[in-house]
């Protein structure tokens, strides 16, 4: 199944987008078959069983499709030529800039870390349990003393990721982004309407 899906969305196949249709195209035919046999060999009390059992699938699903794949649906995003692009661009600068590769960046873009050759870091990082604090808090004291402990000198931003709701890149608009223009301990050293870079100043704060 999964080499099938990862065939017709031209994806990896440890993506989650591949590995979650994979598991939903499982339990569809198994509840699928479940129903037919209910309903033409057994009646009774499993029936009504299964039928809650749909009803918990059906919200699954409509779930899946609504907050996660509609927003992106028919359109390749992260992968299109204009992305691609952009992460070359900004692999440019980054060079121009001499930025370090030992430098820790705040953010999470396959594109980035490929385009890029930088590591990123982000929420699913081991040590990274702060994260997701720093992301949604508006305690900008709070934010930039996790900032400082982590040691993060550059805060990434794929501006898609502001809409992906659901997704593991997701950057929610409540906390960092609502204030990340407004402070001067970051700098914004690169945007292209795409894609934006800012510098930590700690000394500034």
């Amino acid at each position: 199944m999964e080499v099938l899906l990862t065939y017709w969305l031209s994806s990896p196949i440890g993506s989650y987008n591949v590995v979650g249709l994979a598991v939903l195209s499982i339990i569809l035919a198994m509840g699928f078959y479940y129903l037919i046999k209910t309903l033409f060999v057994r009646a009774g009390r499993k029936f009504y069983v299964l039928i809650i059992m749909l009803f918990f699938i059906a919200q699954l699903v409509s779930g899946y499709v609504n907050y996660i794949h509609k927003p992106v649906w028919g359109n390749p995003g992260r992968n299109d030529d204009e992305h691609i692009k952009s992460y070359q661009n900004l692999s440019q600068f980054i060079q121009r800039a001499n930025i370090s590769q030992n430098v820790i960046i705040l953010g999470q873009s396959t594109l980035f870390k490929y385009y890029c050759e930088r590591n990123l870091f982000w929420i699913n990082d081991v040590d990274g349990v702060k994260i997701p604090f720093i992301l949604k808090t508006k305690d900008k004291t709070s934010a930039l003393k996790w900032i400082g402990y982590y040691g993060v000198k550059y805060v990434f931003i794929d501006n898609d990721q502001t809409y992906r709701r659901g997704l593991g890149d997701y950057f929610s608009s409540d906390g960092l982004l609502s204030y990340i223009d407004e402070v001067n301990y970051y700098k914004k050293i690169y945007d292209d309407g795409t894609l934006r870079l800012y510098e930590v100043k700690l000394d500034k704060q």
